[in-house]
């Protein structure tokens, strides 16, 4: 266990390979500094100020049980079969890039009864991005031979989408804020018309 009561500063490149981070402070990774989380699981519970990179390994598992706050510029990279769990009193904020990048598997965010929300780029280069709640705002782009899948309690205010990779759409999806608002997917594919997978303003 790292406990922080002051500002925990990081410059460059730091391993983090399990256990808990917490305390009443704060972690900042600063612009061209990176966080390798490659532990399972990882409990951050404590404020995180990113402005660089985190980049969750294969196999890892992130649990956010505080602030995550990722600013312009920051990437959280997710790979393989990494997950990340916002969870509790967790709020995951980004307005940098969020991507899946490397592996085959499914990576996933899940967030059922916390605060998830992306209002930067979120991006699927390989494999699949399981999101599970939360809100997506910003630009989404998934490459030809990726896939998004979306499901549960999960809103989609306003969005770009672009790429030639599927977005798939299953569970209680809400689309657009108001009523004949116009929301572009290219392509969409419901998991199961039938259900009624996502409803629209």
């Amino acid at each position: 266990e790292l406990v922080v009561s002051g500002s925990l500063i990081m410059l460059g490149d730091v391993v983090w390979n399990g256990g808990t981070i917490t305390g009443s402070g704060q972690v900042e990774i600063l612009s061209g500094a990176e966080l390798h989380a490659v532990g399972n699981p990882l409990e951050l519970e404590t404020d995180v100020d990113n402005r660089g990179t985190i980049t969750v390994g294969a196999g890892a598992s992130l649990r956010v049980n505080e602030m995550l706050e990722c600013s312009s510029g920051a990437i959280i990279d997710l790979q393989g079969d990494a997950i990340v769990t916002v969870q509790n009193a967790g709020n995951l904020s980004s307005v940098g890039t969020i991507r899946k990048n490397l592996g085959d598997d499914e990576a996933a965010i899940l967030s059922s009864s916390a605060e998830f929300s992306s209002t930067g780029s979120l991006r699927v280069d390989a494999g699949s991005l399981w999101i599970s709640g939360g809100s997506l705002r910003g630009t989404i782009e998934i490459d030809e031979d990726a896939m998004l899948r979306q499901t549960n309690d999960t809103a989609i205010p306003s969005v770009n989408s672009e790429g030639d990779g599927p977005f798939v759409i299953g569970g209680n999806v809400t689309i657009g804020t108001y009523a004949s608002q116009i929301v572009t997917f290219r392509p969409l594919e419901p998991l199961d018309v039938d259900h009624r997978p996502f409803d629209t303003m």
